[in-house]
């Protein structure tokens, strides 16, 4: 990967949340759940609406 992908990839922004939908401001590009959501205990057991 070169430095201009992997600058693009660690650079935070605002993402909408996967679970809530929220605005969150997002670490990098692989960070789509926001904080409040991974808090709950839904996400934390693995029971979230994402699991397939």
């Amino acid at each position: 990967m070169d430095m201009a992908n992997e600058n693009e990839l660690y650079q935070a922004k605002l993402r909408s949340c996967l679970m809530c939908e929220d605005d969150f401001e997002s670490a990098w590009s692989g960070e789509r759940v926001c904080k409040r959501c991974k808090s709950q205990a839904q996400w934390q057991t693995g029971n979230s609406s994402l699991a397939a």
